[in-house]
């Protein structure tokens, strides 16, 4: 997916259309599918060609334009919550490990103990 600017849009427009750009071409498959999904149901145009599927920004009304910069701050937004929670569980899951080792040295010592009171 690539969005394509032509006609004239101000510095800040042209580096945050760069930057949906940039996004949805490191997008993961499923989620440039999704993008797609918008695109349609917003009858956004594009053009579609070997090398890819392209957009004209230029050709956007705002309301599509809108619809495109949602989907992106939703998506991004999405993918940080994610991300966070992927932290947290290895987090968690590494908090576990070393609560399960420490109890197992805990029993050892335990047993070793044990053993030596039994002569």
């Amino acid at each position: 997916m690539i969005l394509k600017k032509e006609g004239k849009c101000n510095e800040m427009e042209e580096n945050e259309h760069n930057s949906w750009k940039t996004t949805i071409e490191r997008m993961s498959t499923e989620n440039q599918r999704k993008f797609i999904g918008v695109v349609l149901e917003n009858e956004i145009p594009y053009t579609e060609n070997k090398n890819g599927t392209f957009i004209n920004i230029s050709e956007l009304n705002k309301t599509q334009l809108s619809k495109i910069k949602k989907f992106l701050e939703e998506n991004d937004e999405t993918e940080k919550r994610f991300n966070d929670y992927e932290k947290e569980r290895k987090m968690l899951e590494k908090l576990i490990c070393n609560t399960n080792q420490q109890e197992k040295k805990k029993n050892i010592s335990n047993e070793d103990y044990s053993s030596l009171n039994s002569y």
